[in-house]
C-alpha cells in the first residue's frame, strides 16, 4: 500500500445508489473498506464538520463589569 489518502469534507459529491451498485458488480477485484473503529471515527469527523455553527467575524471583546 504505502499511500496516504486524504479526505476533504469541503468537496463532497453524491452519486445515485444504482450507479454505485452497478459499478460494484462490474468490479473484478475486491474493494477496500475501512474497519469499524476507523469508519466510525470518519463518520463522526464528517458530522462535526457539517454541524459547525458559523459565527460573525467581528466578535466583541469580553469586558468585565464592576
Amino acid at each position: 500500500m504505502g499511500e496516504y489518502l486524504i479526505v476533504d469534507f469541503r468537496n463532497t459529491v453524491s452519486f445515485p445508489l444504482n450507479l454505485l451498485i452497478e459499478g460494484a458488480k462490474k468490479r473484478k477485484e475486491s474493494r477496500m473498506r475501512l474497519l469499524p473503529p476507523y469508519r466510525e471515527h470518519l463518520s463522526q469527523a464528517y458530522a462535526r464538520f457539517i454541524m459547525r455553527v458559523g459565527l460573525p467575524k467581528d466578535i466583541p471583546q469580553f469586558s468585565v463589569k464592576s
